[in-house]
């Protein structure tokens, strides 16, 4: 949402003038909460050792996004990829354990905001 901020500047002599910027706030770019879990906690997702799982965003892109990437992935020995949509695609996942994964979304303006979620690979 971008929003038009306005500085009024008063002068001794009793003059005015204004001056306008925008401000673009950014929010949530893209989102992988489930509806139980609206709390801002950790979203956990399951997969098998050496299994493969597609995680579907729960809110898509906002439009003003240029880039979706992945961050990090940890030590996860898997496959992990991201398409422009958001949707995350998990290949060989690798070996059983509970990994932390960053998901990156760029605005056409550089904001930057990063998505976490754990992957649990069992």
């Amino acid at each position: 949402m971008v929003h038009t901020i306005t500085i009024r500047a008063k002068y001794e002599d009793g003059t005015t003038r204004d001056a306008c910027f925008q401000l673009k706030v950014i929010g949530d770019l893209l989102s992988y909460r489930s509806a139980t879990n609206a709390t801002g906690e950790t979203e956990t997702f399951d997969v098998p050792a050496d299994g493969s799982r597609t995680i579907i965003p729960t809110t898509s892109p906002d439009t003003s996004v240029s880039s979706i990437v992945v961050q990090s992935k940890g030590t996860c020995s898997g496959t992990i990829n991201v398409d422009n949509t958001g949707v995350v695609s998990i290949t060989n996942a690798g070996s059983a354990g509970i990994y932390t994964i960053t998901i990156r979304a760029t605005d056409d303006k550089g904001a930057i905001k990063d998505v976490t979620f754990k992957l649990n690979v069992y």
